[in-house]
């Protein structure tokens, strides 16, 4: 009857085991082992009366038993007679101290008595002793996790993890912890081996979402929210999730959807109308933007993002004060924002309060001294208060930056060298000005003053003592950039006048149809530059000079 008992205990044949092994004890109760057994069968069954009733006749046959005071202690425990379980224990240790099962019981005991050091102590004694045994390491993780030792707790989780790399629970309940704290991009492998694992687990890919969003993979976050919200699309935060992601990666259209989400379920927080501002802006419904963004702002002034994209929108309606008090309010909240630098200080700039352009652009340096687009700027507001020689320095000190990655930084080379061939052109080192002309050109750079001042410091370089002839390819070279000026601007009188000056200059002594068709197309320039600017002495003058019909006097 014992054998068969322990056969059918074994097999989980619970209602045979019990049988078979009550048999045994009727036939001999002196049996310590069927005794036990019994009483292990009872507690399979969960009738903790019966198996009290088996451990206690078990302990009077043998009250030095480990084994038997342990399983006492269990049942004892399971009663709810929690001092009296630890009792057991503690006598089960003092005849056999290397069992894991009497700390795993204390622990366990511990742990019911909310007394977490003393439970946690066990739970590292019974793991020291048996290393492998992962549920009483993922029990010890737990202690320690309500007792907000979190380090401690993530330590014992992946101790559990490298004893056994499938066991999902410990790599969820990992997962929770740093996303608590916070720890977004440690948190990401682990609950992607958690989602791998348990693919129906809706909890598993709502924590990857954060911690993707968190660790500011908004690419990532955004697929793992959609993913999300198949399976649950109740979940308000995975919703918010996805729209601000959608912001984060551009994907305006699709923002709207998230957005409009939450607003079906009344869940619209000011933040999320101030992603939903930028959204519609740059979706180019600036109205519409302008309102959510204001509504996001007067619900909650301390609101950080909304200013940035309010500037914006300022900035386009040409209100350069008010977008200038919007990027100040950015900054004020977020003082590491150097777009919002940049922009205060250009529209600063266009209200002409250089100074305080200034303070800003110079802030944004000491948050970032190799920002190429913030030296940039304080270079061009060096050229727009006329310190040409601070405006010089800086971009050539740009250029030493940039060095051989002109490929990857052409726009930036190229402006510098057009406005340091602006400082050799307003000091009157025209040859240097159009070899800086030619450099910026050469990086791919250009505007119409570029191909307009690349002209004017040409014609400057003729020999005045040398023949029309000899001076006539530079001219021809410099008509081309006036031509190529007005293609850009075909509203700029004084790219006209020079191109009529230097249809003038190129006239050859002698070829009389030759040089009245420059001299016609001279007089229709100059006439062009009147109509822009009816008093233009310059045109007027160079029109008597050549005889144009119409001319005064």
């Amino acid at each position: 009857s014992y054998y068969l008992g322990a056969i059918a205990l074994r097999q989980g044949r619970l209602d045979d085991a019990v049988r078979f092994l009550e048999t045994s004890v009727e036939l001999e109760d002196e049996s310590i082992d069927a005794v036990k057994m019994l009483g292990d069968a009872y507690m399979a069954e969960e009738d903790i009366p019966s198996a009290l009733r088996s451990y206690e006749l078990a302990v009077a046959l043998d009250e030095k038993n480990a084994d038997v005071l342990t399983a006492y202690g269990f049942a004892l425990l399971k009663s709810g007679a929690v001092d009296r379980a630890i009792q057991q224990f503690v006598l089960a240790k003092e005849y056999d101290p290397s069992d894991p099962m009497i700390y795993i019981g204390m622990g366990d005991a511990y742990r019911e008595q909310k007394v977490p050091v003393l439970a946690a102590q066990n739970y590292k004694k019974a793991v020291e002793l048996s290393p492998n045994d992962i549920a009483t390491r993922f029990q010890l993780a737990r202690v320690y996790e309500e007792n907000r030792q979190y380090t401690e707790a993530v330590r014992e989780y992946d101790g559990a993890i490298a004893v056994d790399s499938a066991f999902s629970q410990a790599y969820i309940a990992k997962g929770r912890i740093l996303v608590l704290a916070k720890l977004y991009p440690r948190a990401v492998p682990t609950l992607k081996k958690y989602v791998a694992l348990e693919p129906e687990d809706v909890e598993g890919h709502v924590l990857l979402t954060k911690a993707y969003y968190g660790a500011e993979s908004y690419t990532e976050a955004a697929e793992s929210a959609w993913t999300t919200l198949q399976s649950d699309s109740s979940d308000v935060d995975v919703w918010r999730i996805y729209a601000r992601s959608k912001v984060e990666t551009r994907k305006y259209d699709e923002a709207l959807i998230g957005f409009a989400a939450l607003q079906r379920r009344n869940s619209f927080e000011s933040a999320d109308q101030a992603g939903y501002g930028t959204a519609l802006y740059r979706l180019g419904r600036e109205d519409e933007a302008l309102r959510s963004l204001l509504a996001a702002v007067e619900v909650d002034s301390a609101a950080c993002d909304p200013y940035f994209t309010l500037g914006s929108i300022y900035m386009k309606k040409r209100m350069y004060d008010t977008a200038a008090a919007m990027f100040e309010k950015r900054i004020e909240c977020d003082p590491r924002s150097l777009s919002s630098y940049l922009n205060g200080a250009a529209s600063y700039m266009q209200v002409k309060e250089y100074g305080r352009a200034k303070v800003l652009l110079v802030k944004a340096l000491a948050l970032k001294p190799d920002w190429l687009l913030g030296r940039l700027w304080l270079g061009r507001y060096y050229s727009y208060v006329d310190s040409l020689d601070e405006a010089k320095s800086l971009y050539d000190s740009v250029l030493v930056q940039i060095g051989s990655e002109t490929q990857k930084y052409r726009k930036e080379a190229g402006e510098a060298h057009y406005m340091i061939a602006s400082y050799y052109f307003q000091n009157e080192r025209y040859a240097q000005c159009a070899a800086s002309c030619k450099e910026a050109s050469d990086v791919e750079y250009d505007n119409a003053g570029l191909q307009l001042m690349w002209g004017q410091a040409i014609l400057q370089l003729l020999d005045p003592k040398a023949a029309r002839e000899a001076n006539r390819d530079r001219v021809e070279t410099a008509v081309a950039h006036f031509r190529k000026a007005i293609r850009m601007n075909p509203k700029d009188p004084a790219a006209h006048l020079w191109l009529a000056q230097g249809l003038v200059l190129m006239r050859i002594e002698g070829d009389d149809a030759g040089n009245k068709k420059l001299k016609d197309e001279a007089c229709q320039e100059y006439r062009t530059v009147l109509k822009m600017e009816p008093r233009n002495k310059d045109a007027q003058k160079g029109m008597e000079l050549i005889g144009c019909p119409g001319a005064a006097g």
